[in-house]
């Protein structure tokens, strides 16, 4: 009878072991499934502003191509069209990143996408 009151006494004290084990590893477990996930989106987002920032460019590469703006405007509008595209394709990855439209940050980042002939100057007006 002793040795029968022993295992029940172990079972119970292992049973217990083994829920206050997995009550500790189930927030961990969360936390990480929640930090790959949110690393996943934050890709997904990542890829599909990126690609829309490129086909803004080539869309408003083709704009000034097609509206025939004059070369000293050209980047501007460029810049512009592609903000347009962006914001058009992409409200759901500007938003997650906390870019809006008319951000300076969004246009830095358009701006050093494109190719280096058709950036808009930087440089201020001749002294």
């Amino acid at each position: 009878m002793e040795f029968q009151a022993i295992v029940t006494d172990l079972i119970g004290v292992a049973v217990l072991l083994l829920t206050s084990l997995i009550t500790a590893f189930v927030p961990i477990l969360a936390m990480r499934v929640r930090q790959k996930w949110g690393l996943e989106i934050d890709e997904q987002q990542r890829k599909q502003l990126v690609s829309a920032i490129n086909n803004g460019i080539a869309y408003g590469a083709q704009v000034v191509k097609d509206k025939a703006i004059p070369k000293a405007l050209a980047a501007d509008a460029q810049v512009q069209a592609a903000k347009q595209y962006v914001q058009e394709t992409a409200p759901a990855a500007l938003k997650h990143f906390d870019l809006p439209p008319a951000s300076v940050q969004l246009t830095k980042k358009i701006i050093s996408q494109m190719p280096i002939d058709t950036k808009p100057s930087t440089e201020g007006p001749p002294i």
